[in-house]
């Protein structure tokens, strides 16, 4: 795979649908990656990379200190 940089796949990191989809593995927008992958030709791999990247993360959810 070619090497990218985070502004190479940043749009798709952004997109909430494609984000979603990645994360979740499902939509309920009907996010479909091949229709994706159509509609932003020569990107495939910044896709497929992003996706990677998308599934790869840890999220936590920030809970406030209680008080003493």
């Amino acid at each position: 795979m070619a090497q990218f940089t985070y502004k190479d796949i940043e749009e798709f990191l952004l997109d909430d649908d494609f984000f979603q989809w990645a994360r979740y593995g499902s939509s309920d927008n009907g996010f479909n990656l091949e229709s994706y992958k159509l509609q932003h030709p020569g990107c495939e791999e910044k896709i497929e990379l992003a996706v990677a990247m998308v599934r790869s993360m840890n999220c936590l959810l920030y809970t406030s200190p209680s008080p003493r």
